[in-house]
């Protein structure tokens, strides 16, 4: 049995077809799939997880009695199987979910009409979202500090990204930090942010961090994303938010782990910010070329050169834009010895090849 065809109750019958190769996998296959002894069940509740899924169950009906809710949660398997090891376990849930829940109102992702709740269209933002519903559910909490607050002047694309840093280091990714005799120079990615984003983005950084160091580690985040998308090299960067080689190194591996985890869910914070904010946030065009950036590490200037007839590396890339080229068309119309006079290219042979093949 498989997937909706095994559920018991559904069907009196499942079919599942495995597709094999040749006869030696068609042996291997009947042997571990039909022959062998089922799986143990396991469920896929977890209980410290209880946003996560609550959400799961109120995007699955259209709204739902609130006092029904732990009863729903009881009547799955896990639930289940956590009443059978824990008699105390349907009380203590009862009690953790009216907080949530209370908390998710306070957020407003839930609405109640005649007795019966359901989410909000922020709700179904933050439960389509790329971050876990804890994590969504603290971006709205900070966003509406920032913003209604007015702590933070304009929450623009880039300054959303900074706010992104805020997640925890499971979502942003760990950053090495140096905490011995030299930790204070950690402290200075703190003037790089306000450089880069303003004073306001700097300290709403510091909000519910749990200390000085994972604070310092958000700064550090936002700073190397910073100088990623406007084009630095990334030597300079490695070298610049490097304190000690053997404790709070960074390098490439880091500064693309940082930039991939942002783009990720960097669009689903917009659309949580687009509803919080009521449009009057970055606009889905910006977001978009962020999330570009991001992904190649180049300027704003500099993307038009993407759509070159070669994908060329990184600092390809930027030695084109240092040159002055901005436009594939520019790189096109120049001749290969012009070019080559001022660009040092690793693979010139296989770019003049390319590019210049038809001439």
């Amino acid at each position: 049995m498989a997937g909706r065809a095994g559920r018991l109750g559904i069907e009196e019958q499942g079919r599942s077809i495995l597709l094999a190769s040749g006869g030696v996998e068609r042996k291997r296959l009947f042997e571990q799939y039909v022959r062998a002894d089922p799986e143990p069940i396991q469920s896929s509740f977890d209980a410290e997880d209880l946003p996560t899924w609550i959400l799961r169950l109120l995007a699955q009906v259209e709204r739902v009695p609130e006092d029904e809710v732990v009863r729903l949660l009881a009547s799955t398997y896990g639930g289940y199987l956590r009443r059978r090891t824990n008699p105390e376990w349907h009380e203590t849930m009862k009690k953790r979910l009216q907080e949530l829940l209370e908390r998710m109102r306070d957020l407003d992702l839930l609405e109640e009409q005649a007795g019966k709740i359901k989410l909000t269209l922020l709700g179904q933002a933050c439960g389509e979202s790329t971050l876990p519903f804890g994590e969504a559910m603290k971006l709205v909490e900070v966003l509406r500090e920032v913003s209604g607050g007015r702590s933070i002047d304009e929450i623009t694309a880039k300054r959303l990204m900074a706010l992104l840093q805020m997640l925890s280091e499971s979502e942003a990714g760990y950053t090495p930090l140096f905490k011995r005799g030299g930790s204070r120079k950690e402290s200075a990615w703190q003037r790089d942010v306000t450089n880069y984003y303003g004073q306001d983005v700097t300290r709403a950084l510091q909000k519910r961090a749990k200390d000085k160091y994972e604070y310092w580690a958000r700064c550090k985040r936002a700073a190397i994303l910073w100088e990623w998308i406007e084009g630095v090299p990334t030597r300079k960067i490695e070298d610049k938010y490097t304190i000690n080689p053997y404790s709070g190194d960074i390098g490439a591996g880091e500064i693309r782990r940082f930039a991939d985890s942002t783009r990720f869910n960097l669009q689903s914070a917009f659309d949580i910010a687009n509803l919080l904010l009521l449009g009057k946030g970055p606009n889905e065009e910006q977001v978009d070329q962020l999330v570009k950036r991001l992904e190649v590490g180049l300027p704003e200037s500099a993307l038009g050169l993407l759509n070159l007839p070669v994908r060329l590396t990184r600092g390809e890339y930027l030695e084109l834009h240092s040159a002055g080229y901005t436009e594939a068309e520019e790189v096109l119309n120049t001749s290969p010895e012009e070019l080559r006079n001022h660009i040092n290219f690793a693979n010139w042979p296989v770019l003049q090849q390319t590019i210049f093949s038809e001439e």
